[in-house]
């Protein structure tokens, strides 16, 4: 009874607790309140797909299936949960499986570098204890990953089609990590299958960092050529709806609908040249600090790889097929940048053929880099941060001081994000004015970098660089470097906890309702009663930032800014429905896509407003309450609150 006892206790220790604290940590970084921005647009296209009848005759749920396998295997949820309820299970299944995933990884690439018996967890070479280690990892992922990236890519967030790939190519990247590349291909092909963008780069940046390998440090082809077989029909249930898409659609539409999704609504994630320059600064920055990073873990391995032990030489491997998946990429996204630069012509008009430019960039060439090289930076930051200390952690005698500093270290980091989740939990509905005492906060980050400090620079005893037989600025340099990795893979992320904590804590809307605090009370005011006053088969005229409407309201609309479909004739359709319902021209002649609803009705004539409610087919409009619009013989105002208002235009428009 007693060794049972003690088996589950070393199982609670090694295996659960660290799992619950990482998905503590996607949760803090991806809590936000329901619906995300994209739940609305996935988890309804997901009930529709096997309900029809709920919200009919809705030309975005209508359109063609991109995400067909998501929306078959999370969409059968419908039918015993609310939308709401979907979204929340949904998120933890994906967090579940990303911290799983998350979990092995570091240990495939840290855990032998850390400990002689990846096992023990209370081992005294541990400078990170390893229930703490994923926790530490996971933190400093997300950090830059949601703060470093170039194309707005994000990995904890709300429910979609994406995130259960990304759980999946988790474990797929630590197969790779540990040389089982036919297993690598296999679970790569389900993340296909989930979404064949996130699934489909990371195959291509796999394939590459194979090649890249040197022979003896990979299998033959020939070996893998059946998994790849194997994951390439795993991912045909993604593939080839994607594939379907336009299959009946003549080019010209397929070449307009390109032009339309690159340029018009999805520049800020696809076209380099048309993103912040702020944000390519601090990718930029960040894959320069992984470059260094890389080179001087590569440096260290060279000299020392002739007389490491195994485990070593495994960890060693491993962070070289990491590596070359995060250079492979950036070759990724340095052929976007090229071909915006060439084509697009908004760098180069000499050579610019813009419809070539769409065709190439709607495939998210940035989607991979976003997300591989911050884990990247994590891992090697860590793995060099370990190379200086874990040394002179071992060279200190007194067993009892590692146990205390180490025990200090997970404690701290265990009650911080365990304090940050139940306070979020039990606060992040309600107003809450009580904030963590500061004295506490940088009491706990003190003691925190004290540990990495001391135990870092007093490297100079044992490195050759650091010695006293090193001149100055040797030493100096060396000093500056740790001091330096210290702040960045560990002061800076805590940090971030902390202000990611905050928002957890803070009453809030969730992100995608309209950005006001006050605008979002009126507009879900008006969705509920909507939803419980109006016939289920309504359409709707709403404001085009609403994105929400069919998510609160439960009915249907005629389209909205965030809601681009995705096959060629519908996206083309979409446009002139934007373009017909809220473009104009500005006094300086530039085209405006801004126009409420009630100035559209306002400045239109009886009988234009009549033509335009005939070609849409809308029966009601919800836009803001003034100036009112009751004055329109076509308009009856049915309700309305203190910024919004609902006007019934079917039964009028009969009578005219």
């Amino acid at each position: 009874m007693y060794r049972i006892r003690v088996l589950l206790f070393k199982i609670l220790m090694s295996k659960l607790s660290p799992l619950l604290l990482v998905i503590a940590v996607f949760y803090l970084y991806g809590g936000w309140a329901i619906p995300d921005l994209n739940e609305p647009y996935y988890i309804c296209k997901a009930i529709h797909y096997w309900q029809p009848n709920w919200i009919p005759a809705d030309t975005f749920l209508e359109s063609r299936d991109a995400h067909w396998f998501y929306y078959i295997v999370f969409g059968t949820t419908s039918f015993f949960l609310t939308p709401y309820m979907m979204a929340l299970v949904g998120r933890l299944i994906c967090w579940s499986l990303m911290a799983w995933g998350w979990c092995r990884l570091s240990q495939t690439l840290l855990c032998s570098n850390v400990v002689n018996n990846a096992d023990d967890v209370n081992s005294t070479n541990n400078i990170i204890p390893l229930i703490a280690l994923p926790v530490f990892t996971a933190a400093v992922f997300l950090f830059y990953q949601t703060n470093f990236n170039l194309a707005g890519e994000w990995v904890a967030g709300g429910v979609e089609g994406k995130t259960f790939a990304f759980g999946f190519i988790f474990f797929a990247f630590d197969a790779m990590c540990r040389s089982r590349w036919r297993q690598t291909w296999l679970l790569l092909g389900i993340a296909s299958a989930f979404h064949v963008l996130a699934g489909g780069w990371s195959v291509i940046c796999a394939l590459l960092a194979w090649l890249f390998l040197q022979r003896n440090e990979r299998p033959k082809f020939i070996t893998m050529l059946p998994a790849l077989i194997c994951g390439g029909i795993l991912s045909l249930p993604g593939l080839l709806p994607a594939l379907r898409l336009n299959a009946d659609t003549p080019a010209d539409i397929v070449a307009q609908s390109n032009d339309i999704y690159v340029f018009f609504r999805l520049s800020h994630h696809l076209v380099p040249s048309q993103i912040a320059w702020t944000m390519s600064v601090r990718f930029l920055l960040m894959t320069a600090v992984w470059i260094l990073l890389v080179s001087g873990v590569f440096y260290s391995v060279i000299k020392t790889e002739n007389g490491s032990n195994d485990n070593n030489n495994e960890t060693n491997l491993a962070q070289k097929t990491m590596a070359r998946f995060v250079a492979a990429s950036l070759l990724l996204a340095f052929i976007g940048c090229v071909i915006d630069i060439l084509f697009s012509g908004n760098v180069i008009t000499a050579t610019a053929n813009r419809p070539l430019a769409a065709k190439l960039l709607r495939y998210y060439w940035f989607r991979t880099s976003d997300w591989a090289v911050p884990l990247g930076l994590t891992f090697t930051g860590t793995r060099f941060l370990f190379m200086l200390a874990t040394p002179v952690w071992v060279y200190i005698g007194n067993v009892t001081i590692r146990q205390l500093t180490g025990l200090i270290f997970s404690l701290t980091l265990i009650a911080l994000v365990m304090f940050l989740v139940v306070h979020a939990v039990l606060f992040g509905n309600f107003s809450w004015t009580t904030q963590p005492d500061a004295k506490v906060v940088w009491m706990i980050i003190t003691v925190c970098v004290l540990h990495f400090t001391w135990v870092s620079i007093n490297g100079y005893r044992l490195y050759p660089e650091l010695s006293e037989n090193a001149n100055g600025v040797k030493r100096f340099a060396a000093l500056l470097l740790t001091v330096m990795l210290i702040v960045m893979l560990f002061l800076t992320p805590l940090l971030g906890l902390f202000d990611i904590g905050g928002k957890r804590t803070t009453a809030t809307f969730a992100k995608a309702e309209p950005l006001s605090p006050y605008t979002a009370f009126y507009w879900l005011d008006i969705c509920n009663w909507i939803r419980e006053n109006t016939p289920t088969d309504a359409k709707f005229l709403v404001p085009r930032d609403m994105n929400t409407f069919k998510w609160n309201a439960s009915r249907s609309d005629i389209g909205v800014l965030k809601e681009i479909p995705q096959d060629a004739a519908s996206i083309v359709k979409w446009e002139r429905t934007m373009n017909d319902l809220f473009s104009y021209k500005s006094e300086e002649g530039e085209t405006k896509w801004d126009r409420s609803i009630t100035m559209l009705f306002w400045w239109k004539t009886d009988k234009e407003a009549i033509e335009l409610q005939q070609k849409y087919k809308f029966n009601y409009i919800v836009c803001p309450s003034q100036p009112d619009l009751s004055h329109k013989k076509y308009l009856e105002q049915v309700y309305k609150n203190d910024m919004l208002a609902v006007y019934s235009i079917r039964k009028i428009i009969k009578r005219s």
